[in-house]
């Protein structure tokens, strides 16, 4: 949530490219708690075929982590060669999140 990143009244004073990094940088916390919550919750499970999607996700959640971090750097160098390449990226972090669900539910 926003109120969680920031108080309103800083966020109000932030330009689009810091508030987009500020949200990024929370994104990279939410997928740290998600890969530790997977990972905690592989260890339950004894279906290696649940087991393998899992893995599968986790690998693309490591990727998509990457890439969210990358997407944060080249946004604060601020040309448009950066701002393509986080475009891209974060396209990429999508894509996984997507495929990560179609495995889960495949």
């Amino acid at each position: 949530m926003v109120s969680e990143l920031a108080p309103p009244e800083i966020l109000m004073q932030m330009n689009g490219v810091d508030l987009l990094q500020a949200f990024l940088k929370k994104s990279e916390t939410g997928i740290r708690k998600t890969m530790k919550t997977v990972s905690d919750i592989n260890r339950r499970i004894n279906d290696k075929r649940e087991q393998a999607a899992i893995a599968d996700c986790m690998e693309l959640m490591e990727v998509s982590l990457g890439r969210v971090m990358d997407s944060v750097v080249a946004i604060g160098k601020r040309t448009a060669g950066s701002h393509s390449d986080a475009h891209s990226w974060l396209s990429g972090v999508l894509t996984n999140h997507v495929t990560c669900l179609d495995g889960l539910t495949g």
